[in-house]
């Protein structure tokens, strides 16, 4: 059984035994499959092939918000001085981020 299918049948269940719907996203790992969760929401599901270039072209066009710990304030501040919109754009310019966030820079 694949892990869509493994989605397909959770959701199912909830329905039948509560009448509510779900979403489901099924990924390489957790966090992935919590974003992917996200993207046929309220009641469908989003599989994400267990393959790299799948995933880094999945992560690439993601919003930055998407990332642990990225806020509204850092979003801001990202955007503004970087023109940082998406993870791609981040790893692009990864090199002035961590110079600007270094223990050096911090001193």
């Amino acid at each position: 059984m694949s892990g869509g299918q493994v989605a397909e049948a959770l959701r199912e269940g909830v329905h039948k035994e509560t009448g509510l719907t779900c979403s489901a996203g099924v990924a390489p790992n957790r966090l992935l499959a919590k974003v992917c969760s996200d993207i046929n929401k309220s009641n469908g599901q989003f599989v994400l092939p267990n393959e790299c270039v799948a995933c880094m072209t999945f992560i690439s066009s993601l919003s930055i918000r998407k990332i642990g710990g990225i806020g509204k304030v850092t979003e801001n501040i990202l955007k503004g001085v970087f023109g940082i919109t998406t993870c791609e754009e981040m790893l692009q310019k990864s090199s002035y981020i961590c110079a600007l966030f270094s223990r050096t820079s911090a001193g």
